[in-house]
């Protein structure tokens, strides 16, 4: 490698400095509050959101005709709520802990992924009506060893999905959870797309016990839809499963 000379390492340096600067002289919007809302009342449930004094929302995805999708849409208008995300879950079951999880949760077991990437290509289809940006779900419990059949699968599988939004005009964000998360990012990158980021949930990170370097780690795909970023917190009784 040459060596850099005085002036150039100067310039260099200078360069460095006058673009992060820039950076830092950006506009920063403020992080916005949300909730998670759903229903088959979509009127009730945008006005709830309004009531409680908030601007945005994510939405639980219900049947997925057009005809739900006009009354969600005039909901949200009626109210003046944005709603940053559909929430696709199911179907079959979807046990939320360790003992029963890996075999029930998301794109994972191979039971169930053909039909819940049917139900998440009909929630993508749904949220284009609506307006929506984004949909976002749980993926399961990715293996850890790449080299797992079922890592390449669910990969794959996640790929449909993340293209079909793609088409869209769509991100998809997957739900933090039960992954650690060098393998969600692992399983990121193996897809390949640029509309796929997370939604980064910090209460599931809490009761999978997995919250430690899940900021170092996911930030750049974090990054990628900041103006859509939310924390939604939820309580209730926990008994950890092993």
């Amino acid at each position: 490698m040459d060596m850099l000379d005085r002036r150039t390492f100067v310039q260099m340096a200078a360069g460095a400095v006058a673009s992060l600067n820039a950076r830092a002289a950006e506009p920063v919007k403020p992080m916005r509050l949300g909730v998670v809302t759903g229903g088959d009342d979509s009127d009730a449930a945008i006005r709830r959101v309004r009531e409680l004094g908030f601007s945005n929302c994510q939405v639980y995805l219900g049947s997925p005709d057009a005809a739900a999708a006009a009354r969600l849409r005039a909901a949200l208008d009626k109210y003046d709520i944005e709603a940053t995300s559909l929430i696709i879950t199911g179907p079959g079951p979807e046990v939320y802990d360790f003992l029963q999880g890996p075999a029930t949760i998301g794109l994972v077991p191979a039971k169930y992924r053909p039909a819940r990437i049917a139900r998440m290509k009909q929630g993508s289809d749904f949220a284009k009506l609506v307006g929506i940006p984004g949909i976002q779900g749980h993926c399961g419990f990715f293996p850890e060893n790449p080299g797992d059949a079922q890592f390449g699968e669910t990969v794959e599988a996640l790929r449909t999905v993340v293209a079909y939004c793609r088409e869209n005009g769509q991100t998809f964000r997957c739900e933090t959870g039960q992954e650690t998360p060098v393998t969600l990012l692992r399983a990121i990158k193996a897809v390949g797309l640029d509309n796929l980021g997370v939604n980064f949930d910090c209460a599931n990170l809490i009761l999978y016990g997995i919250m430690i370097c899940i900021i170092q780690c996911l930030r750049q795909f974090i990054d990628l839809f900041p103006d859509l970023l939310k924390y939604t917190f939820h309580i209730m009784p926990v008994e950890p499963n092993p």
